[in-house]
């Protein structure tokens, strides 16, 4: 390789290399909510968010059906997420192109933005399976459609994020979040008490009581949840209909598992955010009092005499 040759070289390096480096907070960040320090003073700001084009999608808002495989992975029914079609919703920007704003909306905890939820008794295949793995009648749980509207999302795929009142989480002040936080921290405590997330691995979410507690509680938050109950009580008597198949008789437990746990995680999705936004008010208020402290005392300036 001659002089000119490696000189063009070189330099096409050092433009690829800039570009990546200008482009990569934006590709690292461009789902998550920026923030920024001032030089000057040291405090931490929130910046505006600025929806940027999906990169899984493009901004063409449907990608290949992530449940078939954009048809390539056959299934005994039609798909629940796509109905058929390969093409589904975006999963990472719900259907829109663009990113939306993690402190408005969030990721359907139900249904994972997939639209759907499988049906637990035949697993998708629109039949039942007995325990030596034959084929046994049609199930009768989801009518021989092996998939459910996802009924907390209402087939969205996301769920729109309880809003602090009279201000927003990046504005909002410490008292503000912390009452936000004394508001659902014990639902979510409820919630993984029954599920058994603190403390060690007991199958305490057959206890039917306090789902119902849990749950209910979950409901008068966000209404979205209410239909839960109905939904996990009639699958369970459904599906209790097979216990002599397979195990089913232990169905009514994974239901309320599965819906408690949902529930569960979206609340976790808001007190992961306040719990970021106090950390960033905490930080700030340090900052002041470094920044108080380093100024000079009036009178005591070189130039006062």
């Amino acid at each position: 390789m001659n002089n000119s040759c490696k000189s063009l070289f070189y330099k096409a390096l050092m433009i690829i290399v800039l570009i990546f480096f200008m482009t990569a907070p934006q590709i690292q960040c461009q789902r998550l909510r920026n923030r920024a320090r001032n030089s000057k003073t040291g405090m931490i700001t929130w910046l505006e968010w600025k929806p940027l084009t999906c990169e899984r999608c493009s901004g063409e808002k449907t990608t290949d059906c992530g449940t078939c495989n954009g048809g390539r992975k056959k299934l005994a029914v039609k798909c629940g997420e796509c109905k058929g079609k390969k093409k589904a919703a975006c999963r990472d920007c719900y259907g829109t192109g663009k990113y939306v704003d993690p402190f408005l909306l969030t990721r359907c905890t139900r249904c994972y933005a997939r639209r759907s939820i499988r049906c637990r008794a035949c697993g998708g295949r629109s039949h039942l399976m007995y325990t030596n793995g034959k084929k046994g009648p049609k199930c009768k749980v989801c009518k021989k459609k092996g998939f459910f509207k996802c009924w907390v999302c209402k087939s969205k795929g996301n769920l729109t994020l309880k809003q602090i009142k009279g201000a927003t989480y990046e504005t909002a002040t410490e008292s503000q979040l912390k009452k936000q936080k004394n508001l659902l921290k014990p639902v979510f405590d409820k919630l993984n008490a029954f599920t058994g997330a603190n403390e060690e691995k007991k199958k305490s979410f057959f206890r039917e009581n306090d789902f119902n507690d849990a749950m209910k509680a979950m409901a008068a938050l966000f209404p979205q949840f209410k239909n839960e109950i109905k939904q996990v009580k009639k699958m369970s008597a459904s599906t209790l209909k097979f216990r002599l198949l397979n195990e089913y008789k232990t169905f009514p437990g994974k239901y309320r598992e599965t819906a408690a746990r949902a529930a569960a995680n979206f609340l976790g999705v808001h007190l992961n955010i306040i719990d970021t936004c106090l950390d960033v008010i905490s930080k700030n208020r340090k900052q002041a009092k470094r920044n108080k402290e380093r100024k000079p005392a009036p009178g005591n300036g070189e130039n006062d005499r």
